[in-house]
């Protein structure tokens, strides 16, 4: 028997402006979470954010889920003059339940 679960994908950044050089931590958590599903390995996550010159969504860094859902995924702009669409996504993994899933999109604003 093939078990597939969908999920969902809370977040939230800890600001929507910043500078050059300035922080954003993206944290959330999916549900139902690994321990729920019985699954003790870590699940992954991926922090993407839109390509404003190709227009496709890009990995930016890989996280991991903790056992009860949650995860903290920080970034550092690098370059200013930029609104960056961000999102999480649940990838699809061989041998997890959890079907890919997204979360909502936030636009992070990067001043000067």
């Amino acid at each position: 028997m093939l078990l597939q679960v969908r999920s969902r994908v809370a977040v939230a950044a800890s600001r929507t402006m910043t500078s050059a050089g300035g922080q954003v931590v993206f944290s959330g958590r999916v549900t139902p979470a690994p321990r729920t599903l019985r699954i003790s390995a870590a699940k992954g996550v991926v922090l993407e954010w839109r390509d404003p010159v190709r227009h496709t969504w890009r990995p930016v860094v890989n996280g991991r889920l903790r056992a009860d859902g949650t995860f903290t995924i920080p970034w550092t702009f690098g370059v200013a003059g930029l609104t960056v669409p961000f999102r999480v996504v649940v990838p699809a993994e061989v041998g997890w339940p959890l079907l890919p899933a997204r979360s909502r999109v936030i636009p992070v604003r990067v001043g000067g």
